[in-house]
């Protein structure tokens, strides 16, 4: 779905979390997962994943997902 719908992929398979932080929601027989992502062009860095244990997606799992974008992007010699 996420290679067919592109960024426009959204509820309740997707959803925007930050600025530039996606999660894909994937659930599992009884095991909710969160795959958190971001967008270069038209290919989706997946930079983290948790097993679902709150209802809201903690904000340490956003701010971890998005230093990792920052390093990629670091080390890729460009800047999001």
């Amino acid at each position: 779905m996420i290679e067919a719908r592109g960024p426009g992929l959204r509820e309740p398979y997707a959803k925007k979390v930050s600025k530039e932080i996606y999660e894909l929601r994937p659930g599992f027989a009884k095991t909710e997962m969160r795959l958190l992502y971001f967008w270069e062009g038209s290919t989706a860095w997946f930079v983290s994943g948790f097993v679902k244990k709150t209802q809201k997606t903690p904000q340490a799992e956003i701010a971890l997902a998005e230093e990792r974008m920052k390093r990629y992007c670091a080390a890729k010699g460009g800047g999001k």
